[in-house]
């Protein structure tokens, strides 16, 4: 998030969210951000399960979230520091290589 964009959080909550079948029914997800710290790298998350039953809301539940935000820089010491050895940074669960064009980062460690 960009400079001066942060006192626009929280966002209001989405109309709609995702909806998934459940055993009983539906659950929809939704989600925004609540806060974002990038001195601390911090992130809060606010969560929302809305089960659906017979195409009638049932109940609400919310949930926070708080989460680090590390770059992967700082994982690699981190690992290094904790004693792991040949570490490697593979991208998507592809086992290769990570890019910077990856949205996700597995790092894989011998201890």
């Amino acid at each position: 998030m960009l400079p001066g964009h942060r006192a626009g959080l929280p966002p209001p909550w989405p109309a709609e969210g995702n909806r998934k079948r459940s055993a009983d029914g539906e659950i929809e997800l939704l989600s925004r951000i609540e806060e974002l710290d990038p001195l601390a790298q911090q992130v809060t998350l606010a969560m929302r399960g809305r089960p659906w039953r017979d195409g009638v809301l049932v109940e609400q539940e919310s949930y926070t979230l708080k989460s680090c935000i590390y770059f992967a820089q700082e994982l690699l010491l981190m690992l290094a520091y904790a004693g792991f050895r040949d570490v490697a940074v593979e991208g998507n669960y592809t086992g290769r290589p990570a890019t910077p064009d990856d949205s996700i980062f597995i790092f894989v460690a011998k201890s």
